[in-house]
Protein backbone atom coordinates (compact mmCIF):
# COMPACT_ATOMS: atom_id res chain seq x y z
CA UNK A 1 0.00 0.00 0.00
CA UNK A 2 1.30 3.47 -0.85
CA UNK A 3 1.55 6.54 1.39
CA UNK A 4 0.13 9.84 0.19
CA UNK A 5 3.12 11.65 1.65
CA UNK A 6 5.37 9.81 -0.80
CA UNK A 7 3.38 10.81 -3.91
CA UNK A 8 3.83 13.82 -6.20
CA UNK A 9 1.24 16.55 -5.50
CA UNK A 10 -0.11 17.97 -8.76
CA UNK A 11 -2.69 20.45 -7.49
CA UNK A 12 -6.02 20.97 -5.70
CA UNK A 13 -9.59 20.49 -6.82
CA UNK A 14 -11.36 23.76 -7.57
CA UNK A 15 -14.82 24.84 -8.68
CA UNK A 16 -17.61 22.32 -9.18
CA UNK A 17 -16.84 18.62 -8.84
CA UNK A 18 -19.14 15.70 -9.61
CA UNK A 19 -18.82 11.92 -9.13
CA UNK A 20 -17.67 11.68 -12.77
CA UNK A 21 -15.39 14.69 -13.33
CA UNK A 22 -13.57 17.57 -11.68
CA UNK A 23 -11.12 20.40 -12.35
CA UNK A 24 -7.94 20.95 -10.40
CA UNK A 25 -5.61 23.94 -10.21
CA UNK A 26 -1.84 23.46 -10.72
CA UNK A 27 1.35 25.41 -10.08
CA UNK A 28 1.67 27.70 -13.15
CA UNK A 29 5.46 27.60 -13.01
CA UNK A 30 5.31 23.83 -13.61
CA UNK A 31 2.16 23.66 -15.66
CA UNK A 32 -0.57 20.98 -15.76
CA UNK A 33 0.26 17.27 -16.12
CA UNK A 34 0.25 15.82 -19.60
CA UNK A 35 -2.87 14.61 -21.28
CA UNK A 36 -3.98 11.08 -20.32
CA UNK A 37 -1.89 11.14 -17.14
CA UNK A 38 -3.39 9.15 -14.26
CA UNK A 39 -4.12 10.85 -10.97
CA UNK A 40 -5.76 9.95 -7.66
CA UNK A 41 -7.72 11.86 -5.03
CA UNK A 42 -8.81 10.84 -1.56
CA UNK A 43 -12.54 10.50 -0.98
CA UNK A 44 -15.08 8.64 1.15
CA UNK A 45 -17.76 6.22 0.02
CA UNK A 46 -20.54 4.48 1.89
CA UNK A 47 -20.08 0.69 2.09
CA UNK A 48 -21.59 -2.11 4.16
CA UNK A 49 -19.04 -1.16 6.82
CA UNK A 50 -20.09 2.49 6.85
CA UNK A 51 -18.12 5.40 5.43
CA UNK A 52 -14.72 4.21 4.19
CA UNK A 53 -11.76 6.02 2.70
CA UNK A 54 -11.11 5.23 -0.98
CA UNK A 55 -8.63 6.45 -3.56
CA UNK A 56 -10.42 7.51 -6.71
CA UNK A 57 -8.50 7.08 -9.96
CA UNK A 58 -9.01 9.71 -12.65
CA UNK A 59 -7.42 10.62 -15.97
CA UNK A 60 -6.42 14.05 -17.24
CA UNK A 61 -8.51 14.83 -20.30
CA UNK A 62 -7.81 18.52 -20.86
CA UNK A 63 -4.66 20.20 -19.51
CA UNK A 64 -4.80 24.01 -19.77
CA UNK A 65 -2.19 26.75 -19.38
CA UNK A 66 -3.63 30.27 -19.64
CA UNK A 67 -2.83 33.93 -19.07
CA UNK A 68 -5.04 36.34 -17.13
CA UNK A 69 -3.39 39.27 -18.94
CA UNK A 70 -2.25 38.11 -22.36
CA UNK A 71 -5.48 37.67 -24.26
CA UNK A 72 -6.01 37.01 -27.98
CA UNK A 73 -7.46 40.53 -28.32
CA UNK A 74 -4.47 42.20 -26.62
CA UNK A 75 -2.45 44.46 -28.94
CA UNK A 76 0.79 42.75 -30.03
CA UNK A 77 3.03 45.62 -28.88
CA UNK A 78 1.33 45.54 -25.50
CA UNK A 79 1.93 41.79 -25.37
CA UNK A 80 5.65 42.37 -25.97
CA UNK A 81 5.87 45.03 -23.26
CA UNK A 82 4.01 42.92 -20.71
CA UNK A 83 6.24 39.93 -21.48
CA UNK A 84 9.39 42.07 -21.12
CA UNK A 85 8.18 43.50 -17.81
CA UNK A 86 7.29 40.04 -16.48
CA UNK A 87 3.95 41.17 -15.09
CA UNK A 88 1.86 38.46 -16.71
CA UNK A 89 -0.45 36.44 -14.45
CA UNK A 90 -0.50 32.81 -15.56
CA UNK A 91 -2.78 30.03 -14.41
CA UNK A 92 -2.66 26.30 -14.97
CA UNK A 93 -5.42 23.78 -14.46
CA UNK A 94 -6.71 20.50 -15.86
CA UNK A 95 -10.02 18.77 -16.37
CA UNK A 96 -10.11 15.15 -15.24
CA UNK A 97 -12.47 12.25 -15.90
CA UNK A 98 -13.18 9.91 -12.98
CA UNK A 99 -12.50 6.24 -13.73
CA UNK A 100 -13.47 4.75 -10.36
CA UNK A 101 -11.89 3.03 -7.39
CA UNK A 102 -10.89 -0.55 -6.67
CA UNK A 103 -13.18 -2.28 -4.20
CA UNK A 104 -12.09 -5.10 -1.90
CA UNK A 105 -13.37 -7.71 -4.37
CA UNK A 106 -11.13 -6.34 -7.14
CA UNK A 107 -13.93 -4.73 -9.12
CA UNK A 108 -13.99 -1.09 -10.19
CA UNK A 109 -16.79 1.01 -8.75
CA UNK A 110 -17.89 4.47 -9.79
CA UNK A 111 -18.10 6.94 -6.87
CA UNK A 112 -21.55 7.99 -5.78
CA UNK A 113 -20.26 11.03 -3.91
CA UNK A 114 -18.77 14.14 -5.48
CA UNK A 115 -15.09 14.78 -4.84
CA UNK A 116 -14.71 17.61 -2.31
CA UNK A 117 -13.17 20.84 -3.70
CA UNK A 118 -9.88 21.72 -2.04
CA UNK A 119 -8.70 18.11 -1.95
CA UNK A 120 -5.13 17.46 -3.06
CA UNK A 121 -4.57 15.72 -6.39
CA UNK A 122 -1.68 13.23 -6.63
CA UNK A 123 0.09 11.49 -9.47
CA UNK A 124 -1.22 7.92 -9.37
CA UNK A 125 1.44 5.45 -8.15
CA UNK A 126 2.51 2.77 -10.64
CA UNK A 127 1.70 -0.02 -8.20
CA UNK A 128 -1.95 1.05 -8.07
CA UNK A 129 -2.13 1.32 -11.84
CA UNK A 130 -0.68 -2.18 -12.23
CA UNK A 131 -3.50 -3.53 -10.06
CA UNK A 132 -6.04 -1.52 -12.02
CA UNK A 133 -4.97 -2.87 -15.41
CA UNK A 134 -4.17 -6.48 -14.54
CA UNK A 135 -6.30 -9.60 -14.13
CA UNK A 136 -3.68 -12.05 -12.92
CA UNK A 137 -3.46 -15.42 -14.67
CA UNK A 138 -6.80 -14.91 -16.43
CA UNK A 139 -5.40 -12.10 -18.60
CA UNK A 140 -3.43 -11.36 -21.75
CA UNK A 141 -0.91 -8.53 -21.79
CA UNK A 142 -1.37 -6.31 -24.83
CA UNK A 143 0.99 -3.44 -24.09
CA UNK A 144 1.58 -0.61 -21.63
CA UNK A 145 0.09 2.73 -20.68
CA UNK A 146 1.13 5.48 -23.09
CA UNK A 147 1.99 7.82 -20.22
CA UNK A 148 3.53 5.10 -18.05
CA UNK A 149 5.57 2.60 -20.10
CA UNK A 150 6.44 0.73 -16.90
CA UNK A 151 2.77 -0.17 -16.33
CA UNK A 152 1.63 -3.21 -18.38
CA UNK A 153 -1.97 -3.32 -19.56
CA UNK A 154 -3.80 -6.63 -19.77
CA UNK A 155 -7.26 -7.68 -20.86
CA UNK A 156 -9.53 -10.23 -19.24
CA UNK A 157 -9.87 -13.49 -21.18
CA UNK A 158 -13.33 -13.93 -19.67
CA UNK A 159 -14.32 -10.55 -21.10
CA UNK A 160 -13.71 -11.82 -24.62
CA UNK A 161 -16.92 -13.85 -24.29
CA UNK A 162 -18.67 -10.66 -25.41
CA UNK A 163 -16.85 -10.72 -28.78
CA UNK A 164 -14.22 -8.21 -29.95
CA UNK A 165 -13.70 -5.77 -32.81
CA UNK A 166 -10.26 -4.46 -33.78
CA UNK A 167 -10.77 -1.27 -35.78
CA UNK A 168 -8.11 0.94 -37.35
CA UNK A 169 -7.13 2.92 -40.40
CA UNK A 170 -4.77 1.20 -42.83
CA UNK A 171 -1.25 1.16 -41.43
CA UNK A 172 -2.29 1.99 -37.86
CA UNK A 173 -1.20 -1.38 -36.46
CA UNK A 174 -4.26 -3.64 -36.45
CA UNK A 175 -2.41 -6.72 -37.77
CA UNK A 176 0.25 -6.34 -35.08
CA UNK A 177 -2.49 -5.93 -32.46
CA UNK A 178 -4.31 -9.05 -33.69
CA UNK A 179 -1.07 -11.04 -33.66
CA UNK A 180 -0.29 -9.98 -30.07
CA UNK A 181 -3.80 -11.10 -29.06
CA UNK A 182 -3.44 -14.43 -30.90
CA UNK A 183 -0.04 -15.10 -29.33
CA UNK A 184 -1.54 -14.40 -25.90
CA UNK A 185 -4.49 -16.70 -26.53
CA UNK A 186 -2.13 -19.47 -27.65
CA UNK A 187 -0.28 -19.17 -24.33
CA UNK A 188 -3.64 -19.85 -22.64
CA UNK A 189 -4.33 -22.97 -24.73
CA UNK A 190 -6.94 -21.50 -27.08
CA UNK A 191 -8.34 -22.96 -30.28
CA UNK A 192 -8.20 -20.24 -32.95
CA UNK A 193 -9.41 -20.21 -36.55
CA UNK A 194 -8.34 -17.30 -38.76
CA UNK A 195 -10.02 -16.43 -42.06
CA UNK A 196 -7.08 -14.74 -43.76
CA UNK A 197 -7.90 -13.12 -47.13
CA UNK A 198 -4.40 -11.66 -47.65
CA UNK A 199 -2.09 -14.33 -46.16
CA UNK A 200 -1.18 -11.94 -43.33
CA UNK A 201 -0.93 -14.66 -40.66
CA UNK A 202 0.85 -17.50 -42.43
CA UNK A 203 4.07 -16.91 -40.47
CA UNK A 204 2.47 -17.14 -37.01
CA UNK A 205 4.60 -20.22 -36.26
CA UNK A 206 7.92 -18.43 -36.57
CA UNK A 207 9.66 -15.42 -35.02
CA UNK A 208 10.69 -12.20 -36.71
CA UNK A 209 14.18 -13.64 -37.36
CA UNK A 210 12.87 -16.96 -38.68
CA UNK A 211 13.19 -19.18 -35.62
CA UNK A 212 10.28 -21.48 -34.63
CA UNK A 213 7.82 -20.17 -32.05
CA UNK A 214 7.45 -22.39 -28.99
CA UNK A 215 4.01 -23.48 -30.26
CA UNK A 216 4.98 -23.95 -33.93
CA UNK A 217 3.72 -27.55 -33.86
CA UNK A 218 0.30 -26.21 -32.89
CA UNK A 219 -0.01 -24.02 -36.01
CA UNK A 220 -1.44 -25.22 -39.33
CA UNK A 221 -1.67 -23.18 -42.52
CA UNK A 222 -4.50 -24.27 -44.83
CA UNK A 223 -3.49 -22.98 -48.26
CA UNK A 224 -6.01 -22.82 -51.07
CA UNK A 225 -4.60 -23.96 -54.48
CA UNK A 226 -5.04 -20.46 -55.96
CA UNK A 227 -3.33 -18.60 -53.12
CA UNK A 228 -1.81 -15.25 -54.12
CA UNK A 229 0.08 -14.85 -50.85
CA UNK A 230 3.70 -13.70 -51.15
CA UNK A 231 5.16 -16.92 -49.75
CA UNK A 232 5.88 -20.52 -50.66
CA UNK A 233 5.14 -23.51 -48.41
CA UNK A 234 8.88 -24.12 -48.09
CA UNK A 235 9.19 -20.81 -46.20
CA UNK A 236 6.70 -21.91 -43.53
CA UNK A 237 7.98 -23.68 -40.43
CA UNK A 238 4.47 -24.70 -39.38
CA UNK A 239 2.46 -27.50 -40.98
CA UNK A 240 1.01 -26.55 -44.38
CA UNK A 241 -2.02 -28.41 -45.74
CA UNK A 242 -4.14 -27.79 -48.78
CA UNK A 243 -7.58 -26.28 -48.23
CA UNK A 244 -10.12 -27.44 -50.79
CA UNK A 245 -13.77 -28.30 -51.18
CA UNK A 246 -14.82 -31.28 -53.33
CA UNK A 247 -17.45 -30.09 -55.76
CA UNK A 248 -19.52 -33.24 -55.42
CA UNK A 249 -19.80 -32.65 -51.65
CA UNK A 250 -21.95 -29.59 -52.30
CA UNK A 251 -25.66 -29.90 -51.79
CA UNK A 252 -28.08 -28.34 -54.28
CA UNK A 253 -28.83 -25.57 -51.76
CA UNK A 254 -25.11 -24.76 -51.62
CA UNK A 255 -25.06 -24.35 -55.38
CA UNK A 256 -28.22 -22.26 -55.37
CA UNK A 257 -26.51 -19.93 -52.90
CA UNK A 258 -23.27 -19.70 -54.88
CA UNK A 259 -25.18 -19.12 -58.13
CA UNK A 260 -27.66 -16.64 -56.58
CA UNK A 261 -30.65 -18.64 -57.78
CA UNK A 262 -33.74 -17.47 -55.86
CA UNK A 263 -36.50 -19.78 -54.73
CA UNK A 264 -38.77 -18.29 -57.38
CA UNK A 265 -36.55 -19.78 -60.14
CA UNK A 266 -38.26 -23.13 -59.72
CA UNK A 267 -37.31 -24.63 -63.08
CA UNK A 268 -33.60 -23.74 -62.88
CA UNK A 269 -33.45 -25.24 -59.39
CA UNK A 270 -35.24 -28.34 -60.64
CA UNK A 271 -32.80 -28.71 -63.56
CA UNK A 272 -29.74 -28.46 -61.31
CA UNK A 273 -31.19 -30.88 -58.74
CA UNK A 274 -32.02 -33.40 -61.46
CA UNK A 275 -28.52 -33.15 -62.94
CA UNK A 276 -26.92 -33.62 -59.51
CA UNK A 277 -29.11 -36.64 -58.75
CA UNK A 278 -27.97 -38.23 -62.00
CA UNK A 279 -24.28 -37.52 -61.35
CA UNK A 280 -24.43 -38.82 -57.78
CA UNK A 281 -26.12 -42.03 -58.88
CA UNK A 282 -23.91 -42.70 -61.90
CA UNK A 283 -20.54 -41.21 -61.04
CA UNK A 284 -20.38 -40.64 -57.29
CA UNK A 285 -17.64 -38.03 -57.48
CA UNK A 286 -17.94 -35.31 -60.13
CA UNK A 287 -16.70 -31.80 -60.97
CA UNK A 288 -18.24 -28.51 -62.04
CA UNK A 289 -17.35 -29.40 -65.63
CA UNK A 290 -19.32 -32.64 -65.29
CA UNK A 291 -22.33 -30.67 -64.08
CA UNK A 292 -22.10 -28.28 -67.05
CA UNK A 293 -21.84 -31.23 -69.43
CA UNK A 294 -24.91 -32.92 -67.97
CA UNK A 295 -26.94 -29.69 -68.02
CA UNK A 296 -26.01 -29.14 -71.68
CA UNK A 297 -27.21 -32.67 -72.49
CA UNK A 298 -30.48 -31.94 -70.65
CA UNK A 299 -30.83 -28.71 -72.63
CA UNK A 300 -30.92 -30.81 -75.81
CA UNK A 301 -32.70 -33.99 -74.74
CA UNK A 302 -35.29 -33.06 -72.10
CA UNK A 303 -38.85 -33.44 -73.29
CA UNK A 304 -40.13 -30.64 -71.07
CA UNK A 305 -39.45 -27.40 -72.94
CA UNK A 306 -39.29 -25.36 -69.73
CA UNK A 307 -36.75 -27.76 -68.26
CA UNK A 308 -34.64 -27.61 -71.45
CA UNK A 309 -34.49 -23.82 -71.27
CA UNK A 310 -33.78 -23.93 -67.53
CA UNK A 311 -30.95 -26.44 -68.00
CA UNK A 312 -29.36 -24.24 -70.67
CA UNK A 313 -29.53 -21.19 -68.41
CA UNK A 314 -28.17 -23.17 -65.44
CA UNK A 315 -25.27 -24.56 -67.49
CA UNK A 316 -24.23 -21.07 -68.54
CA UNK A 317 -24.39 -19.77 -64.99
CA UNK A 318 -22.33 -22.67 -63.61
CA UNK A 319 -19.78 -22.21 -66.40
CA UNK A 320 -19.39 -18.48 -65.73
CA UNK A 321 -19.28 -18.64 -61.96
CA UNK A 322 -17.86 -21.96 -60.85
CA UNK A 323 -15.48 -23.30 -63.48
CA UNK A 324 -11.88 -22.64 -62.54
CA UNK A 325 -12.52 -21.54 -58.97
CA UNK A 326 -9.36 -22.28 -56.93
CA UNK A 327 -11.16 -23.69 -53.90
CA UNK A 328 -12.38 -26.86 -55.64
CA UNK A 329 -10.24 -29.96 -55.27
CA UNK A 330 -10.37 -33.73 -55.00
CA UNK A 331 -11.51 -33.72 -51.35
CA UNK A 332 -13.13 -31.45 -48.77
CA UNK A 333 -11.01 -30.33 -45.84
CA UNK A 334 -12.93 -31.71 -42.82
CA UNK A 335 -13.81 -29.52 -39.86
CA UNK A 336 -11.95 -31.78 -37.43
CA UNK A 337 -8.70 -30.98 -39.24
CA UNK A 338 -9.35 -27.28 -38.66
CA UNK A 339 -10.69 -27.51 -35.09
CA UNK A 340 -8.12 -28.96 -32.73
CA UNK A 341 -7.56 -28.32 -29.01
CA UNK A 342 -4.86 -25.72 -28.30
CA UNK A 343 -4.29 -25.04 -31.98
CA UNK A 344 -4.40 -22.15 -34.45
CA UNK A 345 -5.60 -22.83 -37.99
CA UNK A 346 -4.90 -20.12 -40.57
CA UNK A 347 -7.13 -20.49 -43.62
CA UNK A 348 -5.33 -18.69 -46.44
CA UNK A 349 -8.09 -17.39 -48.70
CA UNK A 350 -5.91 -15.03 -50.73
CA UNK A 351 -7.01 -15.16 -54.37
CA UNK A 352 -10.55 -16.22 -53.41
CA UNK A 353 -12.95 -13.35 -54.09
CA UNK A 354 -16.60 -12.47 -54.56
CA UNK A 355 -19.20 -15.22 -54.24
CA UNK A 356 -16.45 -17.86 -53.87
CA UNK A 357 -15.12 -16.05 -50.82
CA UNK A 358 -18.62 -15.61 -49.42
CA UNK A 359 -19.41 -19.29 -49.92
CA UNK A 360 -16.10 -20.51 -48.47
CA UNK A 361 -16.40 -18.30 -45.40
CA UNK A 362 -20.00 -19.44 -44.92
CA UNK A 363 -19.08 -23.13 -45.16
CA UNK A 364 -16.14 -22.85 -42.73
CA UNK A 365 -18.10 -20.84 -40.19
CA UNK A 366 -21.21 -23.02 -40.49
CA UNK A 367 -19.18 -26.20 -40.00
CA UNK A 368 -17.49 -24.72 -36.92
CA UNK A 369 -20.78 -23.54 -35.45
CA UNK A 370 -22.33 -26.98 -35.99
CA UNK A 371 -19.32 -28.82 -34.50
CA UNK A 372 -19.25 -26.69 -31.35
CA UNK A 373 -23.01 -26.25 -30.81
CA UNK A 374 -23.62 -29.99 -31.27
CA UNK A 375 -20.93 -30.89 -28.75
CA UNK A 376 -18.66 -32.55 -31.32
CA UNK A 377 -15.91 -30.09 -30.31
CA UNK A 378 -15.90 -29.32 -26.58
CA UNK A 379 -13.48 -26.41 -26.23
CA UNK A 380 -13.81 -22.63 -26.69
CA UNK A 381 -13.12 -21.39 -30.23
CA UNK A 382 -11.97 -17.90 -31.21
CA UNK A 383 -12.86 -16.94 -34.79
CA UNK A 384 -10.62 -14.19 -36.19
CA UNK A 385 -12.23 -12.62 -39.28
CA UNK A 386 -9.92 -10.30 -41.22
CA UNK A 387 -11.50 -7.83 -43.65
CA UNK A 388 -14.73 -8.20 -41.67
CA UNK A 389 -16.46 -5.54 -43.78
CA UNK A 390 -16.40 -8.05 -46.66
CA UNK A 391 -17.87 -10.86 -44.57
CA UNK A 392 -20.56 -8.80 -42.81
CA UNK A 393 -21.07 -5.81 -45.14
CA UNK A 394 -23.44 -3.01 -44.20
CA UNK A 395 -24.84 -2.44 -47.68
CA UNK A 396 -25.90 -5.92 -48.77
CA UNK A 397 -26.96 -9.35 -47.57
CA UNK A 398 -24.45 -12.19 -47.83
CA UNK A 399 -24.58 -15.82 -46.75
CA UNK A 400 -21.56 -15.37 -44.49
CA UNK A 401 -23.25 -12.40 -42.85
CA UNK A 402 -26.16 -14.59 -41.76
CA UNK A 403 -23.97 -17.19 -40.03
CA UNK A 404 -21.75 -14.52 -38.43
CA UNK A 405 -24.79 -12.85 -36.90
CA UNK A 406 -26.01 -16.23 -35.64
CA UNK A 407 -22.62 -16.77 -34.00
CA UNK A 408 -22.63 -13.23 -32.61
CA UNK A 409 -26.01 -13.72 -30.94
CA UNK A 410 -25.90 -17.43 -30.04
CA UNK A 411 -22.27 -18.55 -30.25
CA UNK A 412 -21.10 -17.42 -26.81
CA UNK A 413 -23.57 -19.87 -25.21
CA UNK A 414 -21.56 -22.68 -26.80
CA UNK A 415 -18.11 -21.12 -26.53
CA UNK A 416 -17.60 -19.49 -29.96
CA UNK A 417 -16.19 -15.97 -29.81
CA UNK A 418 -15.72 -13.52 -32.67
CA UNK A 419 -12.81 -11.20 -33.38
CA UNK A 420 -13.82 -8.86 -36.22
CA UNK A 421 -10.95 -6.91 -37.80
CA UNK A 422 -11.46 -4.05 -40.25
CA UNK A 423 -10.03 -0.78 -41.49
CA UNK A 424 -13.50 0.40 -42.56
CA UNK A 425 -15.93 0.08 -39.62
CA UNK A 426 -18.48 2.20 -41.46
CA UNK A 427 -18.81 -0.64 -43.99
CA UNK A 428 -19.49 -3.32 -41.33
CA UNK A 429 -23.08 -4.25 -40.63
CA UNK A 430 -24.05 -2.09 -37.60
CA UNK A 431 -25.85 -4.97 -35.86
CA UNK A 432 -22.79 -7.21 -36.19
CA UNK A 433 -20.48 -4.48 -34.89
CA UNK A 434 -22.75 -3.58 -31.97
CA UNK A 435 -22.69 -7.19 -30.77
CA UNK A 436 -18.91 -6.88 -30.30
CA UNK A 437 -19.01 -5.36 -26.84
CA UNK A 438 -15.21 -5.11 -26.71
CA UNK A 439 -13.28 -2.81 -29.01
CA UNK A 440 -9.62 -2.13 -29.67
CA UNK A 441 -9.64 1.14 -31.59
CA UNK A 442 -6.45 2.42 -33.20
CA UNK A 443 -5.88 5.62 -35.17
CA UNK A 444 -8.85 6.54 -37.33
CA UNK A 445 -9.27 9.70 -39.42
CA UNK A 446 -12.27 9.02 -41.65
CA UNK A 447 -15.35 10.79 -40.17
CA UNK A 448 -17.70 8.01 -41.31
CA UNK A 449 -15.56 5.38 -39.60
CA UNK A 450 -15.43 7.49 -36.44
CA UNK A 451 -19.21 7.76 -36.44
CA UNK A 452 -19.53 3.98 -36.80
CA UNK A 453 -17.23 3.53 -33.80
CA UNK A 454 -19.19 6.11 -31.84
CA UNK A 455 -22.41 4.17 -32.44
CA UNK A 456 -20.90 0.80 -31.52
CA UNK A 457 -18.64 1.74 -28.58
CA UNK A 458 -21.10 2.96 -25.98
CA UNK A 459 -18.48 3.20 -23.22
CA UNK A 460 -16.06 5.44 -25.15
CA UNK A 461 -16.23 9.09 -24.12
CA UNK A 462 -16.51 11.83 -26.73
CA UNK A 463 -13.11 13.09 -25.58
CA UNK A 464 -11.49 9.74 -26.38
CA UNK A 465 -13.24 9.57 -29.74
CA UNK A 466 -11.93 13.01 -30.64
CA UNK A 467 -8.43 11.74 -29.87
CA UNK A 468 -8.56 8.88 -32.41
CA UNK A 469 -6.99 10.83 -35.33
CA UNK A 470 -4.12 11.87 -33.03
CA UNK A 471 -3.11 8.37 -32.00
CA UNK A 472 0.30 7.29 -33.22
CA UNK A 473 0.90 3.97 -35.00
CA UNK A 474 0.46 1.16 -32.48
CA UNK A 475 -1.49 3.25 -29.95
CA UNK A 476 -5.03 2.14 -29.19
CA UNK A 477 -8.06 2.74 -27.02
CA UNK A 478 -9.36 -0.38 -25.24
CA UNK A 479 -12.98 -0.35 -24.16
CA UNK A 480 -15.50 -3.00 -23.17
CA UNK A 481 -16.05 -5.93 -20.87
CA UNK A 482 -12.44 -7.09 -21.13
CA UNK A 483 -11.04 -4.03 -19.34
CA UNK A 484 -12.10 -2.44 -16.07
CA UNK A 485 -12.09 1.07 -17.54
CA UNK A 486 -11.43 2.53 -21.00
CA UNK A 487 -7.66 2.87 -21.40
CA UNK A 488 -5.22 4.22 -23.98
CA UNK A 489 -2.39 1.78 -24.64
CA UNK A 490 0.82 1.41 -26.59
CA UNK A 491 0.45 -2.08 -28.11
CA UNK A 492 3.60 -4.16 -27.74
CA UNK A 493 5.39 -5.62 -30.74
CA UNK A 494 4.34 -9.04 -31.97
CA UNK A 495 6.87 -11.86 -31.61
CA UNK A 496 5.75 -13.74 -34.73
CA UNK A 497 6.70 -12.73 -38.24
CA UNK A 498 4.25 -10.69 -40.28
CA UNK A 499 3.03 -12.26 -43.49
CA UNK A 500 1.43 -9.37 -45.33
CA UNK A 501 3.84 -6.53 -44.60
CA UNK A 502 4.12 -3.73 -47.15
CA UNK A 503 7.07 -4.01 -49.49
CA UNK A 504 10.10 -1.78 -48.95
CA UNK A 505 9.62 0.52 -51.97
CA UNK A 506 13.06 2.16 -51.71
CA UNK A 507 14.87 -1.19 -51.57
CA UNK A 508 12.82 -2.60 -54.47
CA UNK A 509 13.53 0.47 -56.61
CA UNK A 510 17.22 0.21 -55.78
CA UNK A 511 17.21 -3.48 -56.77
CA UNK A 512 15.38 -2.66 -60.01
CA UNK A 513 17.94 0.00 -60.85
CA UNK A 514 20.85 -2.37 -60.20
CA UNK A 515 19.25 -5.12 -62.28
CA UNK A 516 18.59 -2.73 -65.17
CA UNK A 517 22.19 -1.50 -65.10
CA UNK A 518 23.51 -5.09 -65.20
CA UNK A 519 21.21 -6.01 -68.09
CA UNK A 520 22.22 -2.86 -69.96
CA UNK A 521 25.87 -3.72 -69.43
CA UNK A 522 25.35 -7.24 -70.76
CA UNK A 523 23.58 -5.96 -73.89
CA UNK A 524 26.63 -3.96 -75.03
CA UNK A 525 28.94 -5.67 -77.55
CA UNK A 526 32.05 -6.01 -75.45
CA UNK A 527 35.47 -6.06 -77.19
CA UNK A 528 37.42 -9.28 -77.17
CA UNK A 529 40.41 -9.53 -74.91
CA UNK A 530 42.90 -8.85 -77.72
CA UNK A 531 40.99 -5.74 -78.83
CA UNK A 532 41.40 -3.79 -75.57
CA UNK A 533 44.97 -2.85 -76.49
CA UNK A 534 44.17 -1.52 -79.94
CA UNK A 535 42.99 1.81 -78.58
Amino acid sequence: MFRLSELDVLGRIVGEATPTSFIFSCDPSIGPPERWEYIIVESYERTSQGMERVFVLAQVEKPVSASMVLQPTTDHQAVERIADMGVDRRVAYAQARVLGYLSDDGNVKIPRRAIVPGKLVYRAPSDLLKKFFSYGEASIELGSLITRPEVPVSISVQGLRRHLAILAATGAGKSNTAAVLIEGLMEKGATIVILDPHADYVFLGQTQDGRPMEYVERVTIFRNPGSTGRYSPSQILAEVNEFTIRFSDLEPEDLFSMLDIPQTSVHIRRAISKAIDFLKENRGSYTASDLVEKLNIMAEEEEDNRLRLAASSAAERVRQRLLGLPIFGESTTPWHDILRPWHVSVIDLSGVTGYAFDFTATKVLSDIYWAVSSGKFRYPVFLVLEEAHKIVPADRQTHSKRIVNVIASEGRKFGIYLVLISQRPCKIDPDSLSMCQNQIILSMVNPKDQEAVRSAAERVSEELLRDLPGLNVGEAVLVGEFTRVPVTVKIKRRRSKEGGADIDVVQRLKAAKEEAEIEGFEDVDMPRGDEWDKG
